[in-house]
């Protein structure tokens, strides 16, 4: 999905070997004593991708339900520029501006939540939106500019798999991995001179996923 995500994956497979050691943020069991993490709440930030031409990131929460189990939000948003040669303009080149924004929520299931590293499973739910307008230069004089938009409504839902490590008592990073089947709508017009093509489609779609660090910060 994103240019960074087969690296936060390889990063992801990397650290999950790390569930093993036997290390706590004091120790397992005063952590236990204290109840565990049940109503610990954290303000969380995602990551995907950053380039010069792109971001994708996102701002969420969560709130632990009990020891084991917590529940999830996030709003993650994004955008894209690209251009065949930036700076310039020459004939038959194109430009593209592409945006995107995303409503999850989930549930996280922790094997060793008291642990210093906890891996976990879940599943989540997602609304996305996302717009793309491409602007292609006429190739010759005899030749008319040309204009495309893409928009795409999607609803979405799957498992995903992570591992949450605590830097310190109150800040965590995570490795996050989410795969799963989505319903979109989709509408795309074509634009040369005055003459206009509009076009829908709807469908499904079963998606490899994409990868995610996330910052959280408890209180």
């Amino acid at each position: 999905m994103h240019s960074n995500s087969k690296y936060l994956v390889c990063w992801l497979l990397v650290i999950i070997a790390f569930p093993l050691i036997d290390c706590s943020i004091t120790t397992a069991q005063q952590c236990e004593l204290a109840g565990g993490r049940k109503a610990a709440k954290a303000l969380s930030f995602s990551f995907n991708g950053l380039n010069i031409n792109e971001f994708y990131g996102g701002v969420g929460g969560k709130y632990w339900i009990s020891n084991k189990t917590a529940l999830f939000g996030s709003f993650d948003f994004g955008a894209r520029y690209d251009q065949d040669d930036p700076g310039q303009t020459y004939a038959g080149d194109s430009e593209s501006r592409h945006n995107d924004m995303n409503l999850t929520i989930g549930m996280e299931k922790h094997f060793y939540p008291c642990r210093k590293v906890s891996p976990y499973w879940g599943f989540y739910g997602r609304i996305g939106y996302s717009y793309t307008k491409t602007t292609e230069e006429p190739a010759s004089e005899y030749d008319l500019k040309g204009e495309k938009e893409e928009s795409s409504l999607d609803f979405s839902t799957g498992l995903m798999l992570g591992v949450e490590y605590w830097i310190v008592k109150d800040i965590s990073l995570a490795a996050q991995y989410m795969c799963g089947a989505s319903y979109y709508l989709e509408k795309t017009v074509l634009r040369q001179g005055e003459e206009e093509i509009k076009d829908t489609a709807a469908g499904f779609d079963l998606g490899l996923g994409a990868a995610s660090l996330i910052l959280s910060v408890y209180f």
